[in-house]
């Protein structure tokens, strides 16, 4: 199994997989700890018992050559029965009696006694007045060469003392079997093992069920969210939808806006526009109508003083209505580059107001979708128009140029700026039709003034909307 695939488990098995093995080695190691801790014990206890037995059936049997530590012959012997006749010869595998500067003065093997050895941590740890026991497998060194074939053995020192005093005569040093040591030990680890592996079993079982709960729970949560996570990527996707669409009927209207102006346009200059002139034909002429009319003397007096004001007014009257007939009506912009959209939007201008514009663009061309040329020609002919009119015109500048996927235009002017918080809210229509205008296309629209430092705008629009090969 590879580990990658370790997450793809629930938390409880994961818990369970990656949890055993601890549990496993810490009730080990805590069972070995435990049992190595009761045998020592256990050794201890052994040798302790067994040193104050020795110390009471060796203390009158030690009797020394007069001013020497060496054991008369009779002592000796009666050390070489000691063994045997206290029934201690099954347990107790070696006697040895150790003198001051560790000079051995008894041992079963003749031949080692009167030699020193140096003097180990238990000999000198007797000598102080302490028993000491240690679990030991004998070496190859004298004088426990003896001992090496009967396996690991408990090493005990015991001071001997003179009967009713603390005197130390000499030290004996036994080695004890384990087969006590090991059947004891052998019951205490069991019994540790068993406690130490029900109480790491117990909290184990308990921990998995925890972490089980707690893993069903996040399952549980997992799933619901995963359900409205689904509900809303499906919600999105619709969002995203219905953008597009928006954005679609935007370029659409856009297109239809300006095919309705064009025919309110026409509709003006071929309607109302031709009444008005053939209003003022029939009012310059009304005079001659009338030879024959006996009141001609009054009607031509009425008719010098009415008939200036009132072809004056149907002249402004026609004027007006052609010059918002020619205002609605856009020039033929889908057969135009951009750059040519954006010259033909400055020389309208320029022939209006007779002004100077400053235009700075790149000399390659992009393709874009009628709708974009529309709104680029809008905003310049409103921004230029209001540059006219707020600012006088007063270094007016066009800036365009591309990134991947849109078309930027900037139009500043030197004009005197304004306060936008000032502004009331119904105020700069026109500045709210150009940022409906690009928005509606998915673009970006920006105003940036302030009094003293002149305006400038800047509109970023998308050469192309989803699915306008329809638009």
């Amino acid at each position: 199994m590879k580990f990658s695939s370790f997450d793809h488990f629930r938390l409880s098995s994961q818990f369970l997989i990656a949890s055993f093995p601890v549990i496993a080695l810490c009730t080990i190691l805590v069972g070995s700890w435990v049992g190595y801790t009761v045998k020592n014990g256990v050794a201890h206890r052994l040798g302790g018992d067994a040193a104050l037995y020795v110390d009471t059936l060796l203390s009158h049997r030690l009797q020394f050559r007069p001013g020497t530590h060496d054991l008369t012959p009779a002592s000796i012997t009666a050390l070489d029965s000691f063994l045997v006749d206290t029934g201690l010869e099954k347990k107790v595998a070696a006697l040895y009696l150790w003198a001051p500067a560790g000079k051995l003065i008894y041992s079963k093997n003749k031949t080692l006694l009167g030699k020193s050895f140096p003097v180990s941590e238990g000999l000198s740890d007797a000598y102080a007045g302490n028993i000491y026991s240690e679990i030991i497998s004998p070496s190859n060194n004298e004088p426990e060469n003896d001992l090496r074939d009967l396996g690991t053995l408990i090493e005990s020192y015991a001071p001997i003392r003179r009967e009713g005093t603390d005197e130390i005569l000499a030290v004996a040093e036994f080695f004890m079997t384990t087969e006590e040591l090991n059947r004891e030990a052998e019951m205490a680890e069991l019994d540790s093992w068993l406690i130490v592996g029900a109480v790491f079993g117990a909290a184990y079982v308990l921990l998995f069920q925890i972490v089980r709960n707690g893993s069903n729970m996040i399952d549980a949560q997992r799933a619901s969210l995963r359900e409205k996570l689904d509900l809303v990527t499906a919600l999105n996707e619709q969002n995203s939808v219905l953008h597009d669409k928006v954005k679609l009927a935007a370029a659409r209207v856009t297109t239809l806006n300006e095919d309705f102006l064009h025919r309110i346009s026409a509709d003006l200059h071929d309607g109302p526009a031709q009444d008005l002139g053939l209003a003022l034909m029939k009012v310059e002429t009304l005079c001659d109508a009338c030879e024959t009319c006996p009141r001609k003397q009054e009607l031509q007096e009425r008719n010098d003083r009415e008939s200036p004001t009132v072809r004056a007014l149907l002249k402004a009257a026609l004027g007006e209505l052609r010059t918002i007939a020619a205002g609605l009506q856009l020039p033929d912009l889908e057969t135009l580059s951009i750059r040519q959209v954006v010259m033909r939007s400055v020389h309208d201008y320029q022939i209006k107001v007779h002004m100077p514009v400053d235009v700075v663009m790149p000399e390659e061309e992009r393709d874009v979708i009628l709708p974009v040329k529309i709104t680029l020609y809008r905003i310049l002919q409103e921004s230029l128009l209001n540059g006219y009119r707020h600012a006088n015109g007063v270094n007016q500048r066009v800036e365009l140029w591309y990134d991947d996927s849109c078309v930027h235009v900037r139009i500043a002017d030197g004009g005197m700026g304004f306060d936008l918080e000032a502004v009331p809210e119904h105020g700069h229509l026109g500045i709210k039709g150009m940022r409906e205008r690009v928005e509606a296309l998915g673009g970006d629209f920006g105003l940036h003034t302030c009094p003293g430092h002149g305006t400038v705008i800047q509109a970023g629009l998308p050469f192309r909307v989803r699915s306008d090969e329809h638009a």
